[in-house]
């Protein structure tokens, strides 16, 4: 049979993989899934699989889109994405086990016939040389910090990936809040003040607000359920919603340092990230 050129005929295979990771991954049409749920969208009715390792856990995901003309996940295949892996992992999490974490690590393939499939993939981590570790830092870190645990205790919660990621922004915010705020109103000449030295980093993200604006702004997103009339506030289900704030949390990480190294008084340095923010 002839196929018009364009036509969409591929569906693309996308994997999500449950730790603990392990080393070796297949789907060549011998395992049987836990369960298969229909989930209707604007491509047609996808399908989501969850397969079980040889000890009965949660081992990986699978989800099948369907109506690719070309190998090609487009912004509204990411949205779809994010929602699909957001709440099943909120209903592992609520229904299995609280401790449940889906790995960073994504695979996706486009075959030309939905079945028969087979697939196998190796996982390994690759680690480079790692540097010495700094005992002297750390040492003069933990006793120059002390008077400041809690400010250290919210930026390293800010770096812990496994805190979703409104909190992390939360408590960032709550440093700032901790400098400049005073009886439950910002300091606005200190709060401006300090903000004016990232003017010029701030301007190269091409956000089209004033910084202390846009600081408060994310803030709403994120503490508030909803920022208006039907519209949510950050909960990661949300793809759009949870760009924003990954890309600025990297700028507002390096804030906080800068400001808890001014006020060390000299008894610890804090390094910058080296995040960009893309």
């Amino acid at each position: 049979m002839n196929t018009i050129h364009n036509e969409p005929t591929k569906s693309c295979f996308y994997y999500w993989f449950i730790e603990p990771l392990k080393s070796q991954y297949k789907d060549d049409g011998s395992l049987n899934p836990a369960f298969e749920i229909p989930v209707k969208t604007n491509f047609g009715k996808c399908e989501l699989a969850l397969f079980l390792d040889s000890e009965g856990r949660p081992n990986f995901v699978r989800l099948i889109i369907p109506g690719f003309a070309k190998e090609e996940l487009k912004q509204e295949h990411a949205e779809l994405l994010q929602v699909v892996k957001e709440h099943l992992l909120s209903i592992l999490r609520l229904m299995y086990d609280s401790k449940t974490e889906i790995a960073r690590y994504a695979m996706w393939a486009f075959p030309e016939d939905v079945k028969p499939y087979s697939y196998g993939v190796s996982i390994q981590e690759l680690l480079g040389q790692r540097p010495a570790f700094p005992s002297a830092a750390v040492h003069n870190a933990f006793v120059g910090t002390w008077d400041k645990r809690i400010e250290i205790k919210l930026l390293a919660d800010a770096l812990d990936e496994r805190i979703p990621l409104q909190y992390r922004y939360l408590s960032l915010y709550k440093i700032l809040e901790n400098h400049f705020k005073k009886r439950g109103k910002w300091l606005d000449n200190e709060l401006n003040a300090f903000l004016c030295q990232f003017s010029d980093e701030f301007k190269k993200m091409s956000i089209h607000r004033p910084l202390v604006q846009y600081l408060h702004a994310l803030r709403d997103k994120c503490a508030h359920i909803k920022t208006g009339k039907d519209i949510f506030g950050v909960t990661q289900l949300s793809l759009r919603q949870a760009a924003e704030v990954e890309r600025f949390l990297p700028f507002l990480k390096n804030m906080c340092i800068v400001l808890l190294n001014s006020i060390s008084n000299s008894k610890f340095t804090l390094k910058q990230l080296s995040e960009k923010h893309e």
